[in-house]
């Protein structure tokens, strides 16, 4: 009995747990690799070498060549960690199989795919408006916005977890900002419930967000490389970025 009871509990903790970790994973490295980005750009203007940048390469040109860099780096570190987490709980492995939770390898294997799009569209509309301040802290207070819209997921995580096929999930699955994290919890609770329509939705969806954040990232982006002292108003910084 009290066997019986000890494999209930861990099959509540796993079925409760491997979702957060994974949702937690997904979402670090993507924070991780976008605020990286963010600081490079602010180093760069504060040490002046985006003035030596300028003089040799458009601002479309630094925009994307930092964008690709840094993301490619970051998949790199994402499956470097992937690989070591599972290398690393391999007995744990082991042990889901013998149970009725079933391990998420679905949410697994469409992690890099999410990490990509999420990356580049966060991480185009970090590097626009933290490339608006003078200093590293000013950059990362314009971009905090974005940080916060991506982990709304984790907010109403409990939401997620009991209904993953719910109306609050459906939406979240389609909108930019959530998709990634809340289509890894989703798969990582009850794969089967996620329809392949919707799998391809949010993949349309964030390419389409992306295409259209890279567009007017690049005009604020080039703006914001050549602002210097005090930032103008906002209005000012959108008609000289002619949005």
């Amino acid at each position: 009995a009290h066997r019986g009871e000890g494999e209930r509990t861990a099959e509540l903790v796993l079925r409760l747990g491997i979702p957060f970790l994974l949702g937690v994973f997904l979402l670090t490295a993507l924070l991780f690799s976008s605020g990286y980005l963010v600081q490079t750009v602010a180093v760069d203007k504060e040490s002046k070498i985006i003035e030596v940048l300028l003089s040799s390469a458009d601002p479309n040109e630094i925009l994307l060549g930092k964008l690709l860099g840094l993301g490619a780096a970051g998949l790199i570190q994402l499956l470097v960690w992937g690989a070591m987490a599972l290398l690393g709980v391999g007995g744990v492995v082991t042990y889901i199989s013998t149970m009725q939770v079933a391990f998420p390898w679905e949410a697994i294997l469409v992690a890099p795919l999410f990490f990509t799009l999420g990356y580049l569209f966060i991480g185009s509309l970090m590097i626009a408006t933290g490339s608006l301040g003078s200093s590293v802290a000013e950059s990362q207070k314009l971009t905090i916005g974005w940080a916060i819209l991506a982990v709304s997921p984790l907010m109403v995580l409990l939401i997620l977890l009991e209904e993953p096929h719910g109306p609050l999930g459906r939406v979240f699955s389609v909108i930019p900002f959530t998709a990634p994290l809340t289509l890894m919890v989703r798969l990582s609770v009850d794969p089967d419930g996620v329809a392949f329509s919707e799998l391809a939705l949010a993949v349309a969806s964030l390419i389409l967000a992306t295409w259209v954040a890279i567009r007017i990232g690049a005009r604020l982006f080039r703006v914001g490389l050549l602002l210097g002292g005090s930032r103008p108003s906002w209005r000012e910084i959108a008609r000289q970025a002619k949005l």
